[in-house]
């Protein structure tokens, strides 16, 4: 009995223990299944749990389950696909998915997650801030992103690859995730930036260059140079962009020599030591070929023979097919075949090149001529002007309604608008709108301005003095808002007009003040412009008791300009009196003037043809600018009953009225060599000739060579020209010279171009010279020098120049003249003739 008692209790004791730990599995983990023999169940409901963040609508339709679908239980392939979905969202650091509940044949499943934390913020450490302020741009990260492997590996893929491309090739990054103070489930990201050194390239190596010499396809890897004693002055440091740009550029050279199929097959980097990168590159060269036939097909409008006169392409020549395209589309010297016939309304032309045969290393060619229609030109519409008046931007447009639509034109309104100097010549836009069904196309032109009016303060040194200048320059004046109190912002602007205020001072030794008013468009209808100007200037010297020492000159300018269209409508006719008065009270001597005391008037006609077609002011890149200039005064001597040859005549009497002619012309040319690089050339030479051999050279309007030209404020009666490398005026008699010569090279190149402000840096060699008159003058007698410069634009104060000149030649009179020295300049045409 005890026995048959024990039994049943044992029963017992096991039966309870199954009951309990079945009702715990069903709880926790689902019930308990047989893996062998599985179930299906229909899905009554999902729920989610560990969501904070995220919304749990959008997470449960990540995973893909959906109430009412079935699914077999255990070993669902839809929980396990719904994990993997889950998973590919990237936003959680754990996923599971329990059962929660089973009545019958339904089952209640829970998605069980666990958030990945958000990004609060980011902080660069060991980098610069501007290296910091383009990484932002670059990485673009997001404030509340979720923080993430895929984030950290972009994260620091996008910096080694900033870093890589600026010549830091072995730059290391770590990301440091750190607690957000405060913040529940937030980071802060912590990218340490170790750049190293930038890498230089030790050696490249081309396999397979067997028809161009290596030196020239070598040359053609203009931002990818080896360490070399050709490139002693070029860099060396590996930059992976220039890199890219260079293999195109190399692909190029081929194509131009008629290696039409030559590529690069692979491209090799490593690095050879440390620091140092070797480049390997392998070419497959292919054959050169040749132009055979060229027909044009499809040409109406002009003859096939005049077409192939435009192309320039003859038979026989080397395959370029950089070249064709220039020929057929747009050539930067123009005379183009689609110039040709875009220049008379053919807005719609097309002319594409086609290989109609190919025999051995000959390819023959028809061009296809689409000609279309000819458009007449519909409205013209500005936009982006904002403080120009629309009429100023319209009388500068070459292109007007009913006109046939001519790419020229375009061309040339865009260069007559940059040369404004109001917009940014960078920002122009032009958007030609077809009108088919009418045969018209309406063109919008896009400005953007830019600031131009200009305040001056600067100070300079010249002529053993420092001299202070105050300025303001309104460039953009309007004078018909003028008693318009609202206009006043903070003057009234829009038309166009030039106003200038300046005064100079070096203390009681020298003080100037002068005025000046243009009008650009006089009367409003045709571009001829009127010019006033007043100034005044007083230069004293040191006083001797009651004696007082001093000059005043008073100047009077009125000009009057209009454009000419003969030869071209690229030239200008300026004309000008100008009316000065010299009082001299016990003046020096010294000063190079031949008397003391007395009143000298110069009474002048100035008139000056230039031609001027650069393509804008502050960076011009292609163009030239020519001016020749005569000025004149009245032969008084000649209708004069004063005896000049007398030798007691007084001086003051002598140069009571000034007379002379001076004669300059000056040109100037620029040429864009490579992208952005400008080579100026210019030359310039001036002569001032007398009437009266018994009067001689006037003492007034004589040249002075040397230095930066700021002693400008000297005398207002000298004409002072740069010649860096040398001390002010050093290159010419103490009186001043008749006859000068100047010649320069400068290579430019651009640091900033933009609206708020233009920098470039240069790189000149000089030479020039005086002489007391014309009849010494010897071309090959030069004094030279070289050196380097800066230029920086800011719309406020004009433009402003810092060069090192280094003189090639000794000066007599002068042995302690410095071999180097620096010169400041402000303006756009100090110390030119």
């Amino acid at each position: 009995m005890n026995k048959i008692l024990q039994y049943i209790l044992l029963l017992l004791f096991i039966a309870g223990a199954f009951t309990l730990n079945a009702q715990k599995s069903i709880n926790d983990i689902g019930l308990l299944m047989d893996y062998s023999r599985p179930v299906k169940y229909e899905i009554g409901g999902v729920t989610v749990s560990g969501a904070k963040y995220s919304d749990a609508n959008a997470i449960i339709l990540y995973s893909g389950l959906k109430v009412g679908s079935t699914i077999e239980l255990p070993g669902s392939k839809e929980i396990q696909r719904a994990i993997k979905n889950l998973w590919k969202q990237r936003l959680f650091s754990n996923v599971a998915i329990r059962i929660g509940d089973i009545k019958g044949n339904t089952v209640f499943l829970n998605i069980e997650i666990t958030e990945r934390p958000r990004m609060s913020r980011y902080q660069f450490k060991g980098i610069s801030k501007s290296d910091a302020e383009s990484l932002r741009e670059k990485i673009n990260l997001i404030r509340g992103t979720i923080v993430n492997e895929n984030l950290i590996s972009t994260t620091e893929n996008s910096v080694r690859a900033y870093f890589k491309d600026k010549g830091f090739y072995n730059t290391k990054v770590n990301i440091i995730e750190q607690p957000e103070p405060n913040v529940n489930n937030s980071e802060i990201l912590i990218i340490n930036v170790q750049k190293g050194k930038k890498v230089k390239i030790d050696k490249i190596i081309l396999e397979g260059d067997t028809a161009l010499a290596e030196m020239k396809l070598k040359h053609a890897l203009k931002g990818t140079r080896e360490t070399s004693l050709i490139n002693t002055f070029s860099s060396k440091k590996f930059k992976n962009y220039k890199f890219q740009e260079d293999k195109k550029a190399l692909i190029d050279l081929y194509n131009s020599q008629g290696y039409r199929d030559a590529k690069i097959v692979t491209d090799s980097i490593w690095e050879s030591s440390p620091n140092r990168l070797t480049i390997k590159l392998k070419i497959f060269e292919g054959k050169q070929y040749y132009f055979g036939n060229i027909s044009f097909v499809g040409n109406t409008k002009y003859s096939s023979l005049l077409l192939n006169n435009f192309l320039g392409i003859s038979k026989g020549n080397i395959y370029d097919s950089q070249k064709l395209q220039q020929r057929l589309t747009m050539d930067p010297n123009g005379g183009d075949i689609s110039s040709l016939y875009m220049d008379d309304g053919y807005l719609t032309f097309q002319a594409i090149p086609v290989e109609v045969g190919v025999r051995n290393d000959t390819i023959d060619l028809e061009i296809r001529i689409y000609e279309g229609a000819q458009f007449h030109i519909g409205k013209i519409i500005i936009t982006g002007n904002t403080k120009t008046n629309e009429h100023v931007i319209r009388r500068e447009i070459k292109t007007r309604p009913g006109m046939l639509f001519s790419r020229e034109d375009i061309i040339r309104t865009q260069r007559e608008l940059a040369q404004l100097g109001y917009f940014n010549p960078e920002a122009f836009t032009i958007n030609p709108v077809q009108h088919p069904e009418n045969g018209t196309v309406d063109i919008e032109y896009g400005v953007e301005e830019k600031p131009s009016d200009q305040i001056e303060l600067s100070g300079g040194f010249g002529g053993g003095q420092i001299v202070g200048t105050v300025g303001l320059r309104f460039t953009n004046f309007s004078l018909n808002k003028f008693f318009n109190p609202s206009a006043w912002r903070p003057v009234p602007s829009g038309d166009g007009q030039s106003v200038t205020l300046r005064v100079q001072s070096s203390g009681r030794q020298f003080q100037s003040y002068s005025f000046s008013f243009t009008e650009p468009w006089l009367g409003g209808h045709k571009p001829n412009s009127l010019t006033f100007s007043v100034s005044f200037q007083k230069f004293s010297r040191p006083s001797f008791g009651d004696l007082k020492s001093n000059l005043k000159v008073i100047s009077f300018t009125l000009g009057y300009g209009k454009r000419i269209k003969w030869p071209d409508d690229f030239f200008q006719l300026n004309q000008a009196l100008i009316l000065q008065y010299y009082y001299l009270n016990n003046y020096s001597l010294g000063q190079g003037l031949p008397f003391n005391n007395g009143t000298s008037q110069n009474l002048s006609y100035q008139i000056i043809v230039s031609r001027n077609s650069i393509s804008q002011p502050l960076y011009p890149r292609w163009g030239s600018e020519i001016r020749l200039s005569l000025r004149l005064t009245p032969p008084y001597s000649l209708f004069s009953n004063i005896d000049y040859a007398n030798p007691d005549i007084l001086p003051e009497t002598k140069y009571k009225r000034i007379e002379f002619y001076k004669v300059k012309f000056v040109v100037n040319w620029f040429t864009e060599i490579l992208p952005k690089l400008v080579l100026k050339t210019s030359a310039g030479f001036g002569f001032l000739g007398h009437y009266n051999d018994d009067i001689g050279t006037a003492p007034f309007e004589r040249f002075f060579l040397g230095g930066s030209a700021l002693s400008n404020v000297q005398f207002i009666s000298r004409e002072n020209v740069a010649l860096r490398g040398y001390d002010e005026g050093s290159l010419s008699p103490p009186a001043g010279a008749s006859a000068i010569a100047k010649y320069v090279i400068e290579l430019r190149y651009p640091i900033v171009l933009s609206q708020a402000t233009t920098i470039y840096a240069l790189t000149f060699f000089e030479a020039g010279n005086t002489w007391t008159n014309g009849s010494s003058y010897s071309p090959l007698n030069m004094f030279h020098s070289t050196g380097i410069g800066l230029r920086v634009f800011l719309p406020a104060f004009g433009l402003l120049g810092l060069d090192y000149g280094w003189r090639l030649n000794d000066v007599p009179f002068f042995p302690f003249m410095a071999k180097g020295q620096f010169h400041f300049t402000i303006g756009m045409n100090v110390g030119d003739l």
